[in-house]
Parts: structure tokens; sequence; C-alpha cells
């Protein structure tokens, strides 16, 4: 097995890749960078939050990237969701994550 060619990726490789990752590939087609950070992980790793696409707000905690709004709830519960809990936003206002505004729907 092949492992990516850029420096501190440790990123195992199928044939069809080549000689480096998926995600270097597409840092270097947009950016002409192999290791292009966007500003707005920059910030996730200044401990900022920053806003995703949808309105949600993203956190980096312990260099994972995750929901806030999930995260919150996670910590207030004192365990993981499980993969039939969504956390859904009282007022609908996606950024607006405390905990008074947050409730747990299970799916079937």
């Amino acid at each position: 097995m092949a492992i990516c060619k850029i420096k501190n990726c440790e990123k195992i490789l199928l044939k069809k890749h080549g000689k480096i990752c998926p995600m270097h590939r597409m840092r270097f087609s947009r950016y002409g960078d192999y290791n292009y950070i966007s500003p707005k992980w920059k910030n996730l790793k200044k401990g900022k939050a920053c806003l995703t696409k949808s309105g949600y707000l993203r956190v980096n905690i312990n260099g994972e990237r995750v929901l806030q709004h999930r995260y919150l709830m996670e910590k207030f519960l004192g365990r993981k969701l499980e993969k039939n809990e969504i956390v859904r936003h009282k007022n609908k206002i996606r950024d607006d994550n405390s905990i008074k505004n947050l409730f747990i729907v299970k799916i079937k």
C-alpha cells in the first residue's frame, strides 16, 4: 500500500490515486498549492467558530471539526448522541446555540 507523498500526510492511497491523496489533489487543482488551508479552517484552529454554508456553526474540538449545536447537546447530556438523534433549534435560527434553544428529535 502506498502513502501520500505530501509531507506529514499519512493517508493510504488506492491504485487510482497515483502518488497524492484526493484531498491534496483537490487543493492543488483549486488553489495551486498542496498545503492550502482556507481562512475559515485557520479560524477553527484558533478556537473560533465558523459558519457553514447551511448556516450552522462549526468548531474545532481536539482537531476534529464538529457542529457546535451537536457538541453542546452532547456536553449537556453527558453522553454521545445516538445515530437516530437529531438536534434541532426551537426558534429555527441555526446559529443560536443556547442550550434552552436546542432539543432532540429521534428518528426511526
